[in-house]
């Protein structure tokens, strides 16, 4: 008991601190998304039953943010909060499989919709300038700084689960959101970085960091926008149109 509740003091007080907009802290951040979703009616109270696939990440310039472990947590608390958004309507969810190949045709003929994630996020990098830390002194430390600004969207599609003909989508855009960094390498780091990876930054640790704790913060606004967009009666609507297709695949 005592350890639960030094556990949500813990993530209430993460939740209300706001991101510093004027500097950057030079350590490890991880992307820690959550929300409190209504109350559960009786499962499946609504006969329809969907299915939730795993998150997929897009980027538009070629970051790949999504492969930072200050995202980790990220691709499983979409579909988290995404299952008791759907069960707390009423609904009854299948899975989660490891793909749409892997799941049983059993398993099809009776889930009626896929629910299909998308994280979009862009990066730009502006006012960027590098220098020496210390002009008078031979192969001195060199510092890189600048400001990125962040873009990007959620995307929710609903197919039908035979043909996955799309059904349903909506898009949620996040607000953009901008920060400075700061890197700062040893002269040999700095070399072996303009020799092999030119035109980039040092390191992207501080972009990611920085990105992490503005969705971070705009993620329970995002879910409870999804939470009020999946309304039972459409869902009961789309579900027919979706037998029609079905029924024409054989299932």
């Amino acid at each position: 008991m005592k350890g639960s509740l030094a556990l949500f003091l813990c993530l209430g007080f993460i939740w209300c601190v706001m991101m510093p907009a004027a500097a950057q802290e030079n350590e490890k951040y991880t992307e820690n998304s959550d929300h409190t979703t209504p109350l559960e009616e009786t499962p499946d109270s609504a006969n329809v039953t969907f299915t939730i696939a795993n998150t997929f990440y897009k980027t538009t310039n070629g970051i790949h943010w999504f492969t930072s472990p200050r995202f980790a947590d990220l691709l499983g608390s979409i579909q988290e909060d995404l299952f008791k958004v759907i069960t707390a309507k009423g609904f009854n969810v299948r899975g989660p499989y490891e793909s749409y190949d892997l799941m049983p045709f059993q398993d099809k003929k009776v889930i009626d919709l896929l629910l299909l994630p998308t994280v979009e996020l862009s990066v730009m990098l502006k006012d960027q300038q590098e220098k020496a830390e210390n002009i008078w002194v031979p192969a001195a430390d060199q510092i890189q700084t600048g400001n990125a600004v962040i873009s990007g969207k959620f995307i929710l599609e609903m197919k039908e689960i035979a043909t996955r003909e799309l059904m349903w989508v909506k898009t949620i855009s996040f607000k953009s959101f901008e920060f400075p960094y700061v890197n700062k390498v040893t002269y040999d780091e700095y070399a072996h970085s303009k020799k092999y990876r030119p035109g980039q930054l040092y390191s992207y640790d501080l972009i990611f960091d920085g990105m992490a704790k503005g969705i971070e913060q705009q993620y329970p606004d995002m879910i409870g926008t999804i939470d009020s967009l999946i309304d039972p009666e459409e869902m009961v609507m789309i579900k027919k149109q979706a037998q029609e297709i079905k029924s024409k695949r054989g299932y």
